[in-house]
């Protein structure tokens, strides 16, 4: 995705789930960009990455005398775009398999083999 598409993505998904005064920032050093808002009187963190979050994170977002960080990975994201079609367009095909009836044994004889 273009930086574009991924500010509005990420705009997008937090507006979808409440948060206000939301402001995309330009890509940063690691490569990503963030996205900051508020949810109501609500004091918490919000976390999202698209890879994994390593222990040592989990362990910090888990501190017990802290503002709560909720951490959504890789695979909850797109769980989450999907479930509010956000950047995703859900498509499905056909699957064929080959079968061994229906006189599939007489095919070479119709062929002149």
């Amino acid at each position: 995705l273009g930086t574009t598409q991924e500010q509005f993505i990420g705009h997008r998904l937090l507006a979808d789930l409440g948060f206000e005064d939301i402001a995309v920032t330009k890509r940063c050093r690691d490569g990503g960009i963030d996205v900051r808002g508020t949810l109501g009187t609500h004091e918490q963190g919000l976390i999202i990455t698209t890879g994994d979050f390593s222990p040592r994170a989990r362990a910090e977002a888990a501190w017990a005398n802290a503002v709560p960080v909720a951490l959504m990975n890789g695979e909850q994201l797109v769980a989450l775009l999907a479930d509010k079609q956000i950047g995703i367009v859900r498509n499905s095909h056909d699957i064929f398999e080959l079968t061994r009836g229906d006189n599939l044994m007489d095919e070479p004889e119709r062929l002149g083999r």
